[in-house]
């Protein structure tokens, strides 16, 4: 091989600037939120569902968390926080499931995926906080007061 025709090292530097990377996270993602929709719908009203809300609480949290920070007090940040104070309120409260709000939180969890999608520089600073509620969802531990209550709204307002 001749100087000119070495091959180059793998680039190192940043992944959000990577087109491949990019097209990975989305199937993973799309994969992802399909296998938790079907999850969502098969799940019966009144069944232990805290894997499910579990992962409800990721995506959506993931949601509420990048509209926070990409669109202050806008309608959509707001219906992404509410969605996620109303599925931590089923963790919470004994990780039942309620079948009736299969269709507005699959419809949440459809809009923080596009969230994802449109706004990756903010899904990774959100992570970390998604992770640490999700977790406290799977070991029992969720609180209502590990996500801010209306309050935030006021603050966002400002």
């Amino acid at each position: 091989m001749s100087k000119n025709n070495k091959r180059r090292a793998p680039s190192r530097g940043n992944p959000m600037n990577n087109p491949v990377a990019h097209a990975v996270a989305r199937n993973t993602m799309r994969c992802h939120v399909r296998s938790v929709g079907i999850e969502l719908f098969l799940t019966q009203d009144g069944d232990q569902a805290k894997g499910l809300l579990s992962h409800l609480v990721w995506i959506v949290g993931m949601g509420a968390e990048i509209s926070l920070q990409a669109m202050k007090g806008s309608p959509t940040a707001r219906h992404q926080h509410s969605v996620l104070r109303n599925v931590l309120h089923l963790a919470v409260n004994d990780c039942r499931w309620r079948a009736d709000l299969a269709e507005s939180i699959w419809a949440a969890v459809q809009e923080a995926s596009d969230l994802l999608m449109t706004h990756p520089s903010a899904a990774l600073e959100a992570q970390g906080r998604a992770d640490f509620l999700a977790e406290r969802v799977r070991v029992g531990a969720a609180r209502m007061d590990d996500v801010a209550g209306a309050e935030v709204y006021r603050r966002a307002a400002h």
